[in-house]
């Protein structure tokens, strides 16, 4: 008999926002989503969380030093949020074209810098969620999340599981990321 393979759809690998909201990820409310994440964790601070994360999963050796294995695990949790629900809006910028402000008008915020995103991704930051999807499907972001987490928790180094480049990409594109979300939470077409 042969076997058939049935495919995952999409909505399968959002298993964080069905945990912590409790219902089918394509009926959320990515704005209380967005905003829950963003009232636990400002910008800045994630993406301070992310670099910490990151040289803790880099580290030959229990390396975490920001209190508990439990602050880690509660971390990579809202990473995996902050990816699950970059995606959903990456499904809704295909359906729905939007506007963006042109250059010349650019203005960030002074709390905001040093900003990581191009002056072309913080004007349209859909162009950087359409890259972040692109360089990895969301399942290959899950899968990587996972390998720094047990690092990041465990004994050992992530950079003896995968190659260089890819460590300083994750650890890239995740800030970069939050970023992306937290301009499409402040822009006009988001509110």
């Amino acid at each position: 008999m042969k076997k058939t393979k049935h495919p995952l759809l999409p909505e399968h690998w959002l298993s964080q926002l069905v945990y912590q909201y409790q219902c089918h990820p394509l009926q959320l409310n990515t704005k209380k989503v967005i905003k829950d994440l963003f009232n636990e964790n400002p910008p800045q601070d994630l993406v301070a969380a992310i670099d910490q994360f990151c040289i803790a999963a880099l580290t030959e050796g229990y390396a975490w030093r920001q209190g508990s294995p439990g602050n880690a695990l509660h971390l990579s949790k809202n990473i995996e949020l902050l990816i699950e629900v970059a995606y959903l809006l990456h499904r809704k910028s295909h359906q729905h074209k939007t506007n963006h402000q042109p250059l010349h008008r650019l203005q960030i915020q002074v709390g905001l810098l040093p900003m990581p995103l191009t002056a072309a991704e913080y004007c349209a930051p859909q162009l950087f969620l359409s890259s972040f999807f692109k360089y990895q499907s969301l399942s290959r972001w899950k899968r990587l999340l996972v390998c720094f987490t047990e690092n990041a928790i465990g004994n050992g180094s992530v950079a003896e599981e995968l190659p260089g480049p890819e460590l300083l990409y994750f650890n890239g594109y995740l800030k970069k990321l939050v970023y992306a979300v937290d301009r499409i939470r402040t822009g006009s077409a988001f509110k």
